[in-house]
Parts: structure tokens; sequence; C-alpha cells
């Protein structure tokens, strides 16, 4: 069994507010993002290799509108787990996360 963690966003509604002679209105902007996996396989990689993936991975996966992730660290001496731990703990976007089953 690999260790992993299961991740949910934070929830933020995007838009755009104009201005001008009108009253305010909202005004709606797509986006759009490429096809994003609910899974990230960081596995057998060093510090360096993984946080920039893990990073990515997070930032794209908001921006496509998945709220809940998971992120497999395989098992090892606990360098990468703790490190995606403490990443996770201190991320912007990340609302909550648990070790996974």
């Amino acid at each position: 069994m690999l260790d992993s963690y299961i991740i949910l966003f934070k929830r933020v509604v995007w838009c755009k507010i104009t201005s001008g002679s009108k009253p305010l209105r909202k005004k709606e902007q797509l986006y759009s993002a490429p096809r994003i996996d609910n899974e990230c396989y960081i596995r057998r990689m060093t510090l360096d290799e993984a946080l920039p993936i893990l990073e990515k991975f997070l930032n794209d996966s908001f921006m496509a509108g998945i709220i809940r992730v998971k992120i497999v660290h395989g098992k090892s001496g606990g360098t990468l787990r703790n490190a995606v731990h403490n990443r996770l703990a201190n991320h912007p976007l990340v609302k909550l996360y648990r070790l996974g089953e």
C-alpha cells in the first residue's frame, strides 16, 4: 500500500466587476484549463524533482476547478512525505488534507 494524501481545495468564486456610467455589474469570464488528472504521482522522486511538480499540480488542479485531488508519494524514509505534509500545511489554496487510505 502506498502512502498518499487526499486534499480538498478552498472554494473561490472568480468574477470581474466593471464600472462606468452604469451601475456595477458582474461580468463572467471563462477560463480554459488543460485536462487535469485528479492524482499526482511523485513516487521515487527527489525533493528537488517532486516539489515543483506538486506545486504545478496543485495550481493547475485549482484553476481547472477540481476540488479534491490525491498525491501519491510512496513509502520511503519519510523525507518526501514530510516535505509534502509541510507544503500542504502552508499552501494558500489547500483547505484541508489527510493521509490517504
